[in-house]
């Protein structure tokens, strides 16, 4: 690696690699922090950060680095507040009042990322139409979708969580009621 004209080893912790088969993938932040020790003077170390490590590799690999979309973030963090509430028997519609304006604001940044991907795409994929035999251009698309779907995929599983609240609600009340019902008709009517 090297960290501008010096060469050098970047120390990487293992939770920032994974082993898939006989290959290794690397999951970096930009904005993360590695130790550069330099080859020839250890008082020239330094820090580099995730994406210049990303930059070198992929510049090297003449591959393109898979993104997480920043959506999915949000989608994790949803998941966590309704399954929170979830164990404490609220759900459901009822659960939107507890979780309040910040949950229904990141459903809404989800749904602005999905977009978002949605316009990448489209724009990716004109600029393949008129130069398909660029492999790095091709390989940008599958990428963006790639991305596309599973945040689409993670969304419509927590909104569909969401529905089976609902439904499961509904059916609880719709019994409550079955029942209330059942046990006036069975209560002696007293005359006036």
């Amino acid at each position: 690696m090297e960290a501008g004209h010096r060469k050098g080893t970047v120390k990487i912790e293992s939770t920032f690699i994974d082993k898939v088969g006989e290959n290794f993938e690397l999951h970096l932040n930009n904005f993360s922090k590695f130790k550069f020790l330099d080859e020839r003077n250890q008082n020239y170390s330094s820090i580099l950060l995730g994406k210049e490590i990303i930059g070198q590799l992929s510049k090297e690999n003449e591959r393109i680095p898979t993104r997480k979309n920043y959506g999915m973030n949000y989608v994790h963090d949803l998941f966590e507040a309704t399954n929170l509430l979830s164990r404490h028997g609220i759900s459901g519609q009822e659960s939107f009042k507890h979780l309040g304006e910040e949950f229904i604001t990141n459903m809404e940044k989800v749904e602005l990322a999905l977009e978002q991907l949605d316009k990448e795409m489209l724009t990716q994929t004109e600029r393949v139409k008129f130069n398909q035999e660029n492999p790095q251009l091709i390989e940008q698309l599958k990428q963006l979708q790639n991305e596309h779907k599973s945040l689409e995929s993670a969304y419509k599983e927590l909104t569909d969580e969401l529905e089976i609240y609902d439904q499961i609600e509904n059916l609880q009340a719709q019994k409550q009621e079955k029942r209330t019902s059942q046990e006036q008709e069975k209560q002696p009517h007293v005359r006036r």
